[in-house]
C-alpha cells in the first residue's frame, strides 16, 4: 500500500542519515502544508487526510508531536514523502493541484468547488497533463455535462487548455469535428422539431445530435439551415406566448380561490420550483395574490380575536387548548398573538375545575356520612373500608379526608 512505501522510503534513506532529524522538521510541516492546500483551514485538512481535527490542532499550537502512523497518513493524502520531510531542509509538500479525487470533487456541491478552488485547481493540473485534456472532458471529469459555464468563469484558463489541445493534437480552430452529423441529419433533426407539438430548444436538439457544447449546434443550424432555424425559432415564440397566456389565466383563477393561498402555495400547485417566471411575465397578478392572502390573515387575525371572545364569554368555561382545538390552531400560538383573552380562559377554566372539584367532594362527603349512618343502623360498623366497597369508590376524597368524615360520624354515634 501507500503507507508501506513510505515507510520502505524512510528505512532506505536511514542509512545516509548523519544525525537524528531535528523535531522542528515535522512540527513545521504540518502548519506548512495546511496553509498551502487548505488556506489556513484546519478542519479542511483533517477531513483530507482523515485525521481527528483535534489532533492537527495539537500539532498546530506544538502541544504535540505527530505520531509516524499518523504522519504518514498525512504524506499519504497529499502524495509526499516521509523521508524527504526528514531529511531535506526546507522541504516544501509536493501537493498536486488535484488534490481532491475525482469522487470528493463531485460530492461537493456546485458552489463550494469554486469557494474553495477546487475547481480552478483542477484546471490548473490539467495544463499540466500529457497528453493535454480536451475541454468538453475535463468538465465531464468535474461533473459538468459542458464546458460553457467554465468558459464563463475561467476563461483564460480555458483558452489556454483549448489552445494546448489544439497545438497538441493539430487542430485547425474552425477545422470540422469528425463525429459531427451530415447535413441530411440535421435537416431532419430540425423537420421533426417542426412537427413536434412543443418544439424541443437547440440546447436539447445539440445533445440529441451527440454535440458536447452548448452553442456549437445553434451556430451551425443557423448558418447551414437559416429558414429552418427561423422557423423553429418562430415556434418557440408562440409556444412560450401561449405558455405565458396559460399562466396568465390559471393565476387569475387563483384570486377567486377561498381561502386566498400564498404565492409559494400558487408556484407548487402549477408545478413550478419557484415563482421568477410568475414574477418576471405577471408581475401585477403575483402582487394581487400575495396581496390577497396578507388581507385574508389580516382579517383572519381579527375573527380569531372576536372568536376567542365570544368562547370567553361561553357559559360552559373550557380549556385554552379545547379552545385552539375548536378553532384549528395551536395553543401556544393563542397565546403568544393573544396573550389577555388567553390568560383569561385559561384563569376561567382553572376557577370552574375548581369549584367542581369542592362540588363533587361535597356531593362525595354527604354520601359517605349517609352509608355509614345507614350501616350503622344496619347493625354494622361504618369502616372506611366498607364504605368504599359499597360506594365504589373514594367519591372523590382521599383516604384521609373519609377518615375524618367518619370520625366526626362516629362521634356523633358514640362509637
Amino acid at each position: 500500500s501507500g503507507l508501506q512505501i513510505r515507510m520502505a522510503e524512510l528505512i532506505a534513506a536511514a542509512p545516509t542519515m548523519a544525525s537524528d532529524p531535528p523535531q522542528k522538521r515535522i512540527t513545521d510541516f504540518v502548519p506548512a502544508c495546511i496553509e498551502r492546500i487548505n488556506n489556513g483551514n484546519v478542519t479542511e485538512f483533517s477531513r483530507r487526510v482523515n485525521v481527528n481535527k483535534m489532533t492537527v490542532y495539537s500539532w498546530c499550537y506544538s502541544r504535540a508531536v505527530p505520531q509516524n502512523d499518523l504522519i504518514l497518513k498525512v504524506c499519504h493524502a497529499i502524495d509526499s514523502s516521509f523521508s524527504d520531510i526528514l531529511t531535506k531542509k526546507g522541504f516544501s509538500p509536493r501537493f498536486t493541484l488535484t488534490g481532491q479525487s475525482q469522487r470528493q470533487l463531485l460530492l461537493t456541491p456546485g458552489f463550494r468547488r469554486h469557494v474553495t478552488g477546487a475547481v480552478k485547481r483542477a484546471l490548473l493540473a490539467a495544463l499540466k497533463q500529457d497528453p493535454p485534456p480536451a475541454l468538453s472532458d475535463i468538465a465531464h471529469d468535474i461533473g459538468y455535462t459542458s464546458p460553457d459555464y467554465l468558459y464563463a468563469k475561467y476563461s483564460e484558463l480555458c483558452r489556454k487548455l483549448t489552445a494546448r489541445h489544439r497545438t497538441y493534437y493539430g487542430l485547425q480552430r474552425n477545422a470540422p469535428d469528425p463525429n459531427e452529423p451530415d447535413d441530411k441529419t440535421l435537416e431532419q433533426a430540425l423537420q421533426k422539431a417542426l412537427t413536434d407539438p412543443i418544439p424541443p430548444s437547440f440546447q436539447q436538439l445539440g445533445r440529441d445530435l451527440g454535440y458536447r457544447t452548448r452553442y456549437t449546434p445553434r451556430t451551425r443550424l443557423r448558418k447551414k439551415f437559416p429558414v429552418l432555424y427561423q422557423s423553429i425559432l418562430d415556434r418557440h415564440m408562440t409556444c412560450r406566448r401561449s405558455h405565458v397566456e396559460h399562466v396568465r389565466r390559471k393565476l387569475e383563477e387563483t384570486l377567486l380561490n377561498e381561502p386566498p393561498p400564498t404565492l409559494d402555495e400558487v408556484t407548487e400547485r402549477l408545478g413550478y420550483r419557484t415563482n421568477t417566471f410568475f414574477r418576471q411575465h405577471h408581475p401585477d397578478l403575483v402582487r394581487a395574490i400575495v396581496q390577497r392572502h396578507a388581507k385574508s390573515r389580516k382579517e383572519s387575525f381579527r375573527l380569531l380575536g372576536s372568536k376567542l371572545r365570544t368562547i370567553l364569554q361561553e357559559k360552559q368555561p373550557v380549556a385554552l387548548r379545547t379552545a385552539a382545538r375548536r378553532l384549528g390552531r395551536n395553543s401556544s400560538h393563542l397565546g403568544t398573538q393573544f396573550p389577555e383573552i388567553s390568560q383569561a380562559i385559561t384563569q376561567r377554566y382553572r376557577l370552574f375545575i375548581s369549584k367542581r372539584s369542592r362540588q363533587r367532594k361535597k356531593q362525595g362527603a354527604a354520601r359517605i356520612r349517609a352509608t355509614a349512618l345507614e350501616l350503622h343502623s344496619n347493625g354494622q360498623y361504618p369502616s372506611l373500608k366498607l364504605i368504599v366497597r359499597v360506594l365504589g369508590g373514594f367519591q372523590g376524597l382521599t383516604a384521609s379526608e373519609i377518615g375524618e368524615i367518619l370520625t366526626r360520624v362516629r362521634r356523633k354515634l358514640k362509637l
